[in-house]
């Protein structure tokens, strides 16, 4: 009996084996033929659809925004629309907004820049000499599926053609219908238009408004390197690093800091490790590696050891601020008007903003700090200098000014080539400025407007340090006291100009670490910023020395911490 069991039982498994294997490979085919993969259509990056509800017997409407390209499942079809499956919510498509193939959510005849743009002749080269101007019509040649992002629904590179040769523009910066490139994105726009009386009636509307574009570009939330909202940062310098950093991890487990600015580029030029890019760009590269401390490999051994540690990893350059470039290259720094002779302003020698090749070789230099391991590139003095503005209005200063831009529009698409720049090394951009363009609402003739510079980067480093600061333009006396005060009315202005964009920048603002500031004053600092919902913070330190992390640790609080603090003091109030 056992065996005629055993003889039924064997094949009677095996039978049972292949159908689940058979269901197993044929179930997934019933399956997209019941319930199809479509992908999303739309003119812009994201799809925005309205679905109806009950409230309390009363009819209301959901919004839902999808990002173009992005992959949903067919629930149920319908003759002018169909019922997707999308992440977690069943939505209502119109049909013109679905099709088979990803290769049609690229597929656009033309395109319009919504900014002045250089074009390129291939993704990875050179800007090339030729622009295009906002709205202007531009014939497609070809765009990728593989540049289309599903998460945000840019399409990285169109192929385009000018004068009958082929160039490629950022997706990013286009739009696909001429209304939509000359629309404006900048809702409640505020400036003060100081500039009107020393240039010319006007000035401030086109150096500000006209020539930017406020619509900006969604950030990316990478997987290997996500956007962080509560980072606590201190600067160091590159040395400092070097020879304390068993001394640094110790002050930061004692301390809220999870995040170090490393200072790689300094305000002479002067390049703090083993850069393989001076190479390319200087005439001679002895001044600009005589301060060299560390090899690149070592370097990134050194971030490698430093992120295990569980420190997110700043590299800061100063940018326009150059001695060592602009006397290797006259031809493209600000000089006397005909003249080849170099202008200090702001106790340095300044490589024009302007100048195109002067992008491309900080461009260069942050690609190195990316590839080395960074995982974000810390741009300060990105901006023109503070003091050449009567100078400038005389007429005697040449900033090699090619395409007639205003010093706004020339930062603002600095950034923004940056950030094509760092974005396939997943990498993001940050831009240090003055709190004072926040606070006063003009550009202080530096090319700092925030509401342009808040659309084109990453992140935006207000540098809040009190005794720089127009406290008074908020009501305020008594720095020390009203220390908290200030850095909330600070914070909510900043987020009220950064919403006037459509994609604005994260605000990681600079605290004052030096001078007078004790633990006490900066504590209070941080508290102000979770007052007004802001829990990321750098503090300026100078040198970063360890005597002054020492002083300052007890104040460098973690901002979760800070906020239970702040809720308990509310209660007890």
């Amino acid at each position: 009996m056992n065996n005629r069991k055993s003889q039924w039982l064997r094949p009677a498994l095996i039978l049972v084996l292949v159908c689940a294997a058979l269901a197993a490979l044929v179930y997934p085919f019933f399956e997209d033929l019941i319930h199809p993969k479509m992908y999303i259509l739309s003119d812009s990056e994201k799809l925005t659809i309205t679905e109806p509800y009950l409230l309390a017997g009363e009819v209301a409407e959901d919004s839902f925004t999808i990002p173009r390209g992005a992959k949903v499942t067919v629930e149920e079809r319908g003759n002018e629309k169909t019922k997707v499956a999308y992440k977690d919510a069943i939505l209502t498509i119109p049909n013109e907004n679905l099709s088979e193939s990803k290769l049609d959510c690229v597929d656009y005849e033309y395109v319009y820049p919504r900014r002045m743009l250089n074009l390129r002749e291939d993704k990875e080269g050179h800007l090339s000499d030729l622009i295009v101007e906002k709205g202007e019509q531009l014939k497609v040649v070809n765009a990728l599926a593989s540049d289309l992002d599903p998460e945000t629904g840019r399409i990285a590179w169109f192929e385009i053609e000018k004068d009958g040769q082929n160039y490629f523009i950022p997706g990013g910066l286009v739009e696909t219908t001429h209304e939509n490139a000359m629309k404006q994105y900048g809702t409640d726009l505020k400036y003060n238009a100081v500039y009107d009386n020393t240039f010319y009636d006007g000035y401030s509307q086109w150096a500000y408004v006209d020539q930017n574009d406020f619509k900006g570009m969604e950030s990316i939330n990478y997987s290997d390197n996500p956007i962080r909202e509560n980072l606590r940062g201190v600067h160091v310098t590159l040395e400092n690093l070097i020879k304390n950093k068993e001394e640094i991890k110790k002050i930061a487990r004692e301390s809220g800091v999870n995040c170090l600015v490393v200072g790689l580029k300094g305000l002479n030029g002067q390049l703090y490790y083993d850069s393989e890019v001076p190479e390319q760009y200087y005439n001679s590269t002895e001044n600009v590696l005589k301060n060299v401390l560390i090899s690149k490999e070592d370097l990134k051994d050194l971030v490698l050891e430093m992120e295990q540690a569980g420190f997110y990893m700043v590299g800061r350059m100063e940018t326009f601020a150059d001695n060592s470039y602009a006397v290797d290259h006259p031809e493209q720094a600000i000089t006397y008007k005909g003249t080849d002779e170099l202008v200090v302003l702001s106790e340095s020698y300044w490589a024009s903003p302007y100048v195109r090749d002067v992008w491309e070789y900080n461009g260069a230099l942050a690609k190195e700090f990316a590839e080395i391991g960074f995982d974000e590139v810390e741009l300060d003095y990105c901006r023109f200098p503070d003091n050449g503005t009567k100078l400038e209005a005389e007429g005697k200063l040449e900033f090699h000014n090619t395409y007639n831009e205003s010093k706004v529009s020339a930062i603002q698409g600095f950034l923004y080539y940056l950030r094509e720049l760092l974005e396939p090394l997943h990498t993001y951009v940050a831009a240090d400025l003055y709190s004072g363009v926040v606070a006063e609402q003009y550009d202080y003739d530096i090319g700092q407007y925030y509401p342009a510079l808040v659309a084109a980067a990453d992140i935006v480093s207000p540098m809040l340090y009190l005794d720089q600061f127009p406290a008074w333009l908020y009501g305020f006396q008594d720095l020390d006291k009203e220390a908290r005060q200030i850095t909330e009315a600070f914070t909510k202005q900043a987020d009220e100009l950064g919403n006037s964009t459509v994609y604005p920048a994260e605000m990681r603002p600079w605290l004052q670490g030096y001078n007078n500031t004790n633990a006490d004053r900066l504590c209070r600092e941080i508290l102000g910023l979770t007052d007004a919902n802001l829990f990321g913070y750098l503090v300026w330190t100078d040198q970063g020395s360890m005597d002054t992390l020492d002083y300052l640790k007890d104040g460098l609080i973690s901002t979760d911490p800070a906020l239970e603090a702040y809720q308990k003091e509310q209660e007890n109030q």
